[in-house]
């Protein structure tokens, strides 16, 4: 009912469904909240509705500290949803800071990179320690795969026939335009060999990385740092032969669920400790959580 009444604009609808479902999951007891059927699911929408209806809370939250953002997560959405009675103290919130990441094929691209039909960019060889995530600077890192090769939709890598929802030209326009909004915000792009590019191939690793530098940086036009690692791979004996590929380093850090995920990202603040979205990506809440995360002074 909620997304039906948002798909017709219908916000006091929204809000009135919002609040009755809240108040069904209140009144059930903890175990009933995680044993019935489909709870994994009607939890995990629940704590949206309730970041959604205390969306106020959670900027002001955000705009104190990463820890205040994090008490407020923990204590006002996670707990009333799931149904924990101990709150949590700011010495309670571990802090999840991405780690630093080196080796691999580095490229950044340069200011101007929507002029002319490919945009340049500069070859600096590995990632030297210290540098990613970019201090003092909120980061927005994305896992972006090397199958994203088109402006069409992208191969999954689990399922070679289909196609992702998501296309490689949406995902660059939209890196475009936040970095126009936000220009001291730090784009890092990581991705990892697969072998070909598009119709390409077999590439070697170090030839790849140029080509998806070529791709992501050149063509694509995306105002970011490009981070390639060579996917460690295994091929299954005959007379399968089939290629195996397995999680980079960076993949492994990161938590990165799946290598044939589309895209996925991660926020740091200036202090380089992650910051979860908590409101739809590429939205005018988005953009005024990424305001308010970008002005606040590092501590």
């Amino acid at each position: 009912m909620g997304r039906i009444a948002l798909r017709a604009a219908d916000t006091v609808t929204y809000q009135e469904t919002a609040r009755l479902a809240i108040k069904i999951n209140d009144s059930t007891t903890i175990e009933e909240r995680h044993e019935s059927p489909g709870s994994l699911n009607r939890l995990a929408w629940l704590t949206g509705l309730v970041g959604s209806l205390t969306i106020e809370e959670a900027f002001d939250s955000l705009a104190i500290s990463t820890i205040a953002y994090r008490m407020y997560e923990a204590n006002t959405v996670q707990a009333r949803v799931y149904g924990e009675k101990k709150r949590l103290t700011p010495s309670e919130i571990v802090h999840n800071k991405i780690p630093d990441l080196v080796g691999g094929s580095y490229y950044v691209s340069s200011p101007d990179s929507n002029k002319g039909d490919l945009a340049p960019y500069t070859k600096k060889g590995a990632v030297p320690e210290g540098v990613l995530p970019v201090r003092d600077r909120v980061n927005y890192i994305v896992w972006l795969p090397s199958r994203c090769h088109s402006d069409a939709k992208p191969r999954l890598i689990d399922m070679p026939n289909r196609y992702s929802g998501r296309a490689c030209a949406i995902l660059s326009s939209t890196m475009r335009r936040i970095k126009q909004l936000f220009p001291d915000l730090e784009i890092t792009i990581l991705s990892s060999t697969y072998g070909t590019v598009g119709k390409l191939g077999p590439l070697t690793p170090a030839d790849e990385a140029d080509t998806l530098a070529k791709l992501f940086l050149g063509f694509h036009k995306m105002p970011a740092r490009l981070v390639v690692e060579e996917t460690p791979v295994y091929n299954v004996p005959d007379p399968d032969r089939r290629r195996i590929d397995l999680p980079t380093s960076y993949a492994e850090a990161l938590g990165i669920r799946r290598l044939g995920a589309e895209w996925e990202y991660a926020f740091t603040d200036k202090e380089g400790i992650e910051v979860k979205v908590f409101v739809p990506f590429d939205s005018d809440l988005f953009y005024r959580w990424l305001d308010i995360l970008n002005k606040r002074v590092s501590k």
